[in-house]
């Protein structure tokens, strides 16, 4: 897997990277609705603390 990389954001980027992190967490329930491959890969590269307000993890 490559280097995960450090993101510095604002509160509109934050908001954005939530909105990732909320997709890639729905594309692995066993009731998907929805599936997007492409979010989990992405939130998996990305270093960020995204326990901070969720309990799921992707």
């Amino acid at each position: 897997m490559a280097e995960k990389k450090c993101v510095d954001l604002d509160n509109v980027s934050e908001t954005l990277l939530i909105t990732l992190y909320t997709r890639a967490c729905e594309s692995q329930r066993p009731d998907v609705v929805f599936k997007d491959e492409e979010s989990v890969e992405m939130v998996k590269q990305i270093d960020y603390d995204f326990s901070r307000g969720e309990n799921a993890s992707p």
